[in-house]
């Protein structure tokens, strides 16, 4: 299953909320189709991730995928106690 593939854990801090997941192996996350999007609750600004490795992909081209593991943060303001993400990957 998909969540087991790509095992993912949010949490807020003082300067936004850290995102880590946890790849299985023999899998990759491609960078250009991950992205995270914030309801009113949260203020967010873009995505920061670290560079990929270079993959040349028969559908998508070149871009740039993770193995293992992807530590991204969604920098912003909180608006409320709480707020869902809209979480979309591959």
């Amino acid at each position: 299953p998909v969540d087991e593939a790509f095992a993912l854990d949010a949490r807020a801090d003082d300067d936004g909320i850290a995102l880590r997941w946890t790849i299985a192996p023999g899998y990759y996350l491609y960078r250009h189709r991950t992205k995270v999007r914030s309801d009113a609750g949260f203020d967010a600004g873009a995505l920061a991730m670290p560079r990929g490795e270079p993959k040349t992909d028969e559908f998508f081209g070149k871009g740039e995928t993770y193995r293992g593991q992807l530590a991204a943060r969604l920098p912003g303001t909180p608006r409320a106690a709480r707020t869902v993400l809209t979480v979309q990957y591959q």
